[in-house]
């Protein structure tokens, strides 16, 4: 079974467990030329490769076919956003990692699981009032995408003016990791993103 001849079918769309057991049964560490990446279906293997950062680093990978799939000067147009995939959070294993994620949460504003609550309910109200009107709303364009950027935008401590603008970054950033083979024009909008 290829997981790349099923991912965009109706059929994976409606129901994409029945392909996943069969990955897990006969290729639990399948190779998807669509994503350029192992796919991984049992949850050991998933822990080993997480938790083995020697081996399975995370270092650089979201960039890691660049210096092949783009010229000299667009790497070179690029070296903003491959600096942040060598260095940043995201793209770093501990110590670094452990580091950078420890002087992160000192910038988060503290908040209990009843604050928390408040910020989700008001969110959650906020975006039911911006459709009342209509009488009808998209559940995943209206509610479901925007709710959990808003809520970490808010644990951030964003200000409500700057979140649909910087909502909109972090979509322009999050376009690298959506595509397998990210074109430049894609590589460029996650730059202006970051």
């Amino acid at each position: 079974m290829k997981l790349d001849d099923h991912i965009d079918s109706p059929q994976f769309a409606a129901d994409p467990f029945p392909c996943y057991a069969e990955l897990r049964e006969q290729d639990p560490v399948h190779w998807s030329d669509r994503q350029g990446a192992w796919v991984l279906t049992r949850y050991d293997h998933i822990r080993e490769c997480l938790l083995d950062t020697v081996t399975f680093s995370s270092r650089g990978r979201a960039i890691s076919n660049f210096s092949t799939r783009y010229s000299a000067n667009e790497n070179e147009a690029l070296a903003p956003l491959r600096q942040q995939f060598l260095e940043g959070l995201i793209s770093s294993d501990p110590p670094d990692h452990t580091r950078l994620k420890r002087v992160m949460m000192k910038g988060i504003r503290p908040m209990n699981d009843e604050g928390l609550g408040k910020v989700v309910h008001d969110l959650v109200q906020e975006l039911l009032a911006k459709v009342k009107d209509r009488g009808r709303m998209d559940a995943v364009a209206d509610f479901a995408y925007p709710l959990p950027i808003y809520v970490t935008l808010s644990i951030l401590g964003v200000a409500q003016s700057k979140r649909d603008e910087l909502k909109t970054a972090c979509e322009h950033f999050l376009l690298l990791s959506a595509e397998p083979r990210p074109s430049f024009a894609t590589a460029m909008s996650a730059q202006e993103g970051l």
